[in-house]
């Protein structure tokens, strides 16, 4: 089963996983001039990457199963942190749109 707390409870050092994956997230895309897709692209390895590693902390995987559960906390990662990237690009978006909305002469 799923457990949605103990994901968002993953630390390293005290730093929460997914704060750390939003963040290197976006100083790559920066760094690299990402745009649109690109930066979802990003989000995706780095969280692969980054939850990957994490699962490799907890212990070395034995066998297939270890290995697969290892990709898919790091696939459900970049998922995760692609998602919040694209959602606060339309968030972004439709805040703009309303705000040049309310400051255009009617």
């Amino acid at each position: 089963m799923f457990d949605l707390k103990a994901f968002a409870d993953a630390s390293v050092t005290g730093i929460p996983l997914v704060v750390f994956v939003l963040a290197l997230t976006t100083w790559v895309a920066d760094v690299v001039g990402a745009q649109g897709k690109q930066k979802m692209i990003i989000a995706m390895i780095v969280g692969l990457l980054a939850g990957g590693g994490y699962q490799l902390t907890q212990a070395m995987p034995a066998s297939f199963a270890g290995w697969f559960a290892v990709a898919v906390y790091g696939i459900s990662l970049g998922l995760l942190a692609s998602g919040v990237w694209d959602t606060g690009r339309l968030l972004a978006d439709k805040v703009l749109e309303k705000a040049l909305d309310v400051l255009r002469p009617h």
